[in-house]
């Protein structure tokens, strides 16, 4: 009996996921020194999707950027966005520079690139509307990637539409950025760059994606109901004012902790009515307003009900970190593959500005990955799910995991 051949390490209809990075100040340099590197990578496969972000350093050549992608690669579809920084290859570059590619090699996957322009969104209830603006059938349950502009996209009606449309699918994303205004960003979607709207891409078939969000807070006190509130307002938490609740969580606080909820308090909402037991991954964290010293009430980015159970929470760097960390290592124990490839969706108040160091984020990835393609960009606002409704999130990570 004939002795099989060995397999090559890359089939042609195996994924392949590259991703490539340059900060070169030069266009035309950096866009050479990402494409040769993504050529070595890709090791002769041909890429069936490209995932573009690049920094607004290089805003003078978006248009002619993405020219001289579907020149270069005229099969694969395209989509992504300008960038208030961009992260590839263990490298997180901020301040608007760089040039990040990810080419995908997607062997048995239907691709949809998509755009939406601002005044043509379909209501969130318009299910069959979705489907045929997407293309797409909700049986199918893709993931959906979406790339907003901040400035006209109806962010949270496109994520409650595509929520409720494709119910038990995977969106996620980043809110474009490295901007100052309505229409100083880019959107790419296939054979066109908009100003404008959303930017997309649906994946169906076969393809699984992962998502890791990192809301990077530790609640501190004990879990409370809201008992009086309304909208974003609330008056009364276990019967007493928000303002005497928080004076006697301060006074119990170590010093330390008590000089963060100074800086960095936040409020996290349960998602899930039916749970006994919180964890630090079924809250939603949500920005605090303001604090009325004459009512005691809390105004917070999130509209509450009675009997919303939330918790006080604090950000710090440690505990983004090590959120980070212990996310990707329970998917590991859990027993899940090791991933073909990577995005990260970062908030533009990560990075440096949180940390005081670049790339600790894309270097807790890599440790456990050492491998591992990596991916995506500085985003003015993270789109991942929490409790299986997607939201907008800040000073988050988000990570997509393709296998």
């Amino acid at each position: 009996m004939a002795t099989p051949a060995p397999r090559p390490a890359t089939l042609p209809d195996a994924m392949h996921f590259a991703a490539a990075l340059s900060g070169a100040d030069r266009f035309d340099t950096a866009f050479d020194e990402v494409i040769d590197d993504l050529e070595d990578r890709l090791g002769g496969a041909s890429p069936s999707l490209l995932n573009l972000f690049v920094g607004s350093a290089h805003e003078a050549n978006y248009v002619r950027l993405h020219r001289m992608l579907r020149q270069k690669y005229p099969q694969a579809s395209l989509v992504g966005c300008s960038a208030g920084g961009t992260i590839g290859d263990g490298q997180e570059l901020e301040e608007g520079s760089g040039l990040s590619i990810s080419a995908l090699h997607l062997p048995d996957v239907d691709i949809r690139p998509f755009h939406l322009d601002p005044d043509r969104v379909p209501k969130p209830t318009s299910s069959g509307l979705w489907q045929e603006v997407l293309g797409t059938s909700a049986e199918s349950q893709p993931t959906i990637i979406v790339f907003p502009d901040p400035f006209t996209s109806p962010i949270d009606a496109v994520l409650e539409g595509l929520d409720r449309t494709f119910e038990g699918s995977t969106v996620l994303g980043g809110v474009a950025s490295g901007m100052q205004e309505a229409g100083g960003g880019a959107l790419f979607c296939d054979d066109e760059v908009h100003a404008t709207g959303t930017a997309g891409v649906v994946l169906s078939g076969d393809v699984q994606v992962d998502t890791i969000v990192s809301q990077g807070c530790r609640p501190i006190g004990a879990p409370m109901f809201v008992t009086r509130g309304s909208e974003n307002l609330i008056t009364g938490l276990d019967g007493q004012s928000p303002a005497s609740v928080l004076q006697r969580l301060y006074d119990s606080l170590p010093s330390e902790d008590q000089v963060r909820l100074r800086q960095s308090l936040f409020v996290g909402l349960v998602m899930d009515d039916d749970l006994e037991v919180y964890e630090q991954g079924d809250f939603l964290i949500r920005n605090i307003m303001g604090l009325d010293g004459d009512t005691g009430s809390l105004a917070i980015g999130a509209n509450v009900r009675p009997n919303t159970v939330v918790q006080f929470h604090l950000r710090d760097a440690e505990t983004s970190a090590r959120d980070l960390q212990a996310l990707l290592e329970a998917r590991s124990d859990a027993g899940e593959p090791t991933p073909a490839g990577a995005l990260m969706f970062s908030c533009l108040g990560r990075g440096q500005g949180l940390y005081g160091k670049p790339n600790v984020d894309s270097n807790i990835v890599r440790e456990l990955y050492p491998k591992l393609p990596l991916g995506g960009f500085f985003c003015n606002g993270e789109l991942g799910p929490v409790q299986g409704i997607t939201h907008q999130h800040g000073y988050t990570n988000v990570l997509a995991l393709f296998g």
